[in-house]
This record gives C-alpha cells, structure tokens and sequence, in this order.
C-alpha cells in the first residue's frame, strides 16, 4: 500500500499479513526511522499493521 503524508513530517505505511511479523514485513518504507508501529487482529484472522516513519 502506499504512504499518507500525517501530520506534516511523517509517512505512514500500512500492511497486512498472516502474522504481526508479515503484516509488518509488508508496510513500505521511505527510508525514514521508525517512529511507531502497531498490528491488530481482523475478525477475517488477517493482521494489519501501521507504522509511522520520519520524513
């Protein structure tokens, strides 16, 4: 999936996968450090991921 410029400085990317680990193998990088991240659980038994990089 593609990033979304968020709050003016960062990039978000986002992923989905069969595992925390894939879903986020899976969110694209800019080549920013990380700054955050986070999965969850659909109720399709998918996981998704968000992680937030700098700019």
């Amino acid at each position: 999936m593609v990033h979304a410029v968020s709050h003016g400085n960062t990039y978000e990317g986002v992923g989905v996968g069969g595992s925390p680990s894939a879903a986020l193998a899976t969110c694209r990088n800019n080549g920013g450090a990380v700054i955050e991240e986070g999965t969850a659980r659909g109720r399709d038994g998918r996981w998704y991921a968000c992680r937030r990089y700098s700019r």
